[in-house]
């Protein structure tokens, strides 16, 4: 059975794995976050966790989006849980405080959303921008 993550969780858990996959995480440009959740729902075999279920895109612009995902991105900002710190404002960056907390709860997952995370994580990382070389 698939845990009742919500949204919310997700996004956070998945916050601090796309880092390790040599990517970076864009703020101002939604687009990826987006994508990665569009294809999750429709690539997802049933049973899907209820916050997928539940998600919905519009389609008025160029790639579908999803409210849900821009509200949740946004508050996290807001809230301090992450930081857009750059001069430009284009990469989220997690504390490392944060980023231990969110980490410790990803590895409570059951097998079913593990699963799910692991499939996140590689359209992640087709999908979000490669870390320059330093």
């Amino acid at each position: 059975m698939v845990d009742e993550t919500t949204l919310g969780d997700f996004i956070r858990m998945l916050a601090v794995k796309i880092p390790d996959q040599g990517r970076i995480m864009p703020f101002q440009d939604e687009k990826p976050w987006h994508i990665v959740f569009y294809r999750l729902k429709k690539e997802m075999p049933e049973p899907m966790p209820s916050f997928l279920t539940k998600l919905t895109f519009d389609w008025d612009g160029p790639y579908p989006k999803s409210q849900d995902v821009s509200d949740f991105l946004q508050a996290l900002h807001w809230t301090g849980s992450v930081a857009a710190l750059n001069p430009s404002y284009e990469q989220i960056i997690v504390p490392p405080s944060v980023e231990a907390n969110w980490k410790k709860e990803a590895e409570t997952l059951g097998p079913d959303m593990q699963s799910i995370l692991k499939k996140s994580i590689a359209l992640a990382a087709e999908e979000f921008p490669q870390k320059p070389a330093i």
